[in-house]
C-alpha cells in the first residue's frame, strides 16, 4: 500500500523574499536552515507557528498541484505530467516561468531531458537539483506535499491521531478533531483546479467544490487499486464550502 506525493506550488511572483522573511523571523538562517514539515513541527511545538505562517503564505499567493506515485522511481514521470497539466490552467498559463525543483526528484539527466521534451514549447526554464535551503520557495512545496501526505494517509484509514483545533478555527478551541480533517481545512483553498458552476437549485454540498483532475492532480498508473481509489476519493475534488 505504498505511495509518495510530490507537489508543485505556482506563485504569480517569486516567493523567495517572503519565505526568507518568515524563516528569519523564527531564527532560521538562509542556506543553513530549512523548514522540513516532517521533522520540525513534530519535534518542536513552537515551530507550529512557523508552519502556520508558511501555510498563510500559501493561502495568499500559492496554488498547489500534486502527483501521487507508487514509489520514488515513478515521481519524474508523474511530476512531469503534473507540470504539463498545471500549465494548461488559465491562471498559470504558458509562461514564461521559472521552475525550481528540489534535489533528487529529477536527478538523472534522462529524466530532465524527458521533462523538457513533454513541455514542448512551454516557456519554462527548468532549474533542477536545487538546494531548498537556499531556494526557500521550494519549502512551500515540501509543506504542501507533507500536508497532502497526511490527508492521503487519512483517506487510507492510517491516521487515527486527534488534535486540538485551537483559536480562530470557528469551533470551540478546546475541541479535538481528526488530524486529517485539520490538514484538509488548513490547505483546501490552495489547490489548483476548476470550480464547479454555481447552482442555486441544489444544496451547497453538491456544488461547492474545486475539481482537480484536469489541472492539479496526477494519480500514478502504477499505484495499487485501493491506493488509487483513495487518492481519487480524497483529491479528485475538494470541498470549499462552509465547514462550520
Amino acid at each position: 500500500m505504498g505511495f509518495c506525493i510530490s507537489a508543485f506550488v505556482f506563485c504569480p511572483t517569486d516567493p523567495q523574499a517572503e519565505v526568507e522573511a518568515i524563516l528569519a523571523a523564527h531564527g532560521m538562517v538562509l542556506g543553513h536552515d530549512e523548514f522540513k514539515s516532517s521533522t520540525w513541527a513534530q519535534t518542536n511545538s513552537r515551530n507550529a507557528a512557523l508552519r502556520d505562517e508558511l501555510k498563510d503564505l500559501l493561502l495568499k499567493s500559492g496554488k498547489i498541484g500534486i502527483a501521487i506515485s507508487k514509489s520514488p522511481r515513478e515521481i519524474p514521470e508523474d511530476a512531469g505530467d503534473l507540470l504539463v497539466k498545471m500549465l494548461r490552467h488559465l491562471r498559470v498559463g504558458n509562461g514564461p516561468h521559472s521552475v525550481f525543483i528540489d534535489e533528487g526528484i529529477f536527478a538523472r539527466a534522462a529524466d530532465r531531458t524527458h521533462l523538457q521534451s513533454i513541455l514542448n514549447d512551454s516557456k519554462c526554464t527548468i532549474h533542477a537539483e536545487q538546494d531548498s535551503k537556499a531556494i526557500a520557495g521550494i519549502q512551500l512545496a515540501d509543506l504542501a506535499a507533507h500536508t497532502c501526505s497526511i490527508m492521503m494517509k487519512d483517506a487510507l484509514g492510517l491516521v487515527t491521531k486527534k488534535v486540538r483545533v485551537g483559536e480562530n478555527s470557528g469551533y470551540d478551541p478546546n475541541m479535538d478533531t481528526e488530524l486529517g480533517f485539520m490538514m484538509f481545512a488548513s490547505i483546501r483553498y490552495c489547490f489548483l483546479g476548476k470550480a464547479r458552476p454555481y447552482d442555486d437549485s441544489v444544496p451547497q454540498s453538491q456544488w461547492a467544490y474545486t475539481d482537480l483532475t484536469d489541472y492539479g492532480l496526477v494519480v500514478g498508473k502504477y499505484l495499487e487499486e485501493s491506493v488509487s481509489a483513495a487518492a481519487l476519493s480524497r483529491f479528485a475534488s475538494i470541498y470549499i464550502g462552509c465547514i462550520h
